[in-house]
């Protein structure tokens, strides 16, 4: 039985160490983070050291807890290879991290940005990375911009009605507000800003657009929230669109910024957000 001290104590020490021998520029790494399908907190089962072998010489059995991104069920079991320091074993230049074994062994939670199937198969975290963490909880431990793995709590959810006081840009405004939610470290939509009520199909979203490819996460820095979203073309070949949504909790202020990549075309909103009852609690009038 691992102590909570020992979990505690692995909690500020980060499992993978791509920076002491990486391949690639740190961009490459966090770019790989915000893009990877899944954001995955496991319960880890066992490692096991494959001697003898050196890249991918740890074999990971773990458990899926919560998926914070994509639609991976808790419960599926996960096994994957990690590169490992051991006794005769020594990192080798790649972009890859490498893990201390005898930390990795010890380590009772586990998270990190993963690829693979909706299914579990193939599912690997990018590049390596993979972070202990203190306990199993709701929220995620860690963000991908900075790959840091020490959030603290979420604060309350917010439901915002936000309106424009004024445009730039081209002047063109196709809607006339944002309802928004902000929880757990993501944001949502509301789909029919007209019908601020349940039913009718009406409900949260995390895409702004569709087609879209993966929910980008929330970005949190203080008082500020950032949500990026891609407009592509239906068979998603092609970027049409860039919005940037960000929000100002301490002032209530938010700036909405769209750039259409054929032509280079950018138009900037700005506006307040007032707090309102969540819509999908209110009953629909009559």
């Amino acid at each position: 039985m691992k102590s909570k001290n020992l979990r505690a104590l692995l909690a500020v020490a980060a499992l993978g160490v791509p920076a002491a021998h990486a391949a690639l520029p740190p961009e490459y790494y966090q770019a790989a983070r915000e893009q990877a399908p899944h954001h995955l907190q496991l319960r880890v089962e066992q490692v096991v050291l494959l001697r003898g072998q050196v890249l991918g010489n740890c074999e990971i059995q773990a458990t899926v807890l919560r998926d914070f991104r994509g639609t991976l069920e808790k419960g599926t079991p996960l096994r994957f290879a990690l590169n490992c320091t051991a006794p005769g074993v020594r990192p080798m230049p790649g972009p890859n991290a490498w893990h201390d074994y005898g930390t990795l062994e010890a380590t009772r939670f586990a998270e990190g940005f993963f690829r693979g199937t909706d299914t579990g198969t193939g599912m690997v975290p990018v590049y390596g990375q993979l972070d202990a963490v203190a306990d199993e909880r709701e929220w995620p431990w860690c963000e991908a911009d900075s790959g840091r793995c020490d959030l603290p709590p979420p604060e309350p959810p917010q439901v915002l009605e936000c309106s424009t006081v004024g445009l730039g840009g081209t002047g063109r405004q196709t809607r006339s507000g944002w309802i928004i939610k902000i929880a757990n470290h993501r944001m949502w939509f509301w789909s029919d800003i007209k019908h601020l009520y349940a039913g009718g199909d009406r409900h949260w979203q995390l895409h702004l657009w569709e087609p879209q490819r993966t929910p980008p996460p929330l970005q949190v820095d203080g008082d500020r929230y950032t949500q990026v979203s891609h407009l592509y073309t239906e068979g998603g070949e092609m970027l049409l669109m860039t919005r940037t949504f960000r929000y100002e909790r301490s002032t209530g202020e938010f700036e909405e910024r769209h750039v259409v990549h054929e032509n280079g075309g950018e138009d900037l909103t700005r506006g307040t957000c007032q707090p309102i009852a969540d819509p999908e609690t209110v009953p629909a009038p009559g």
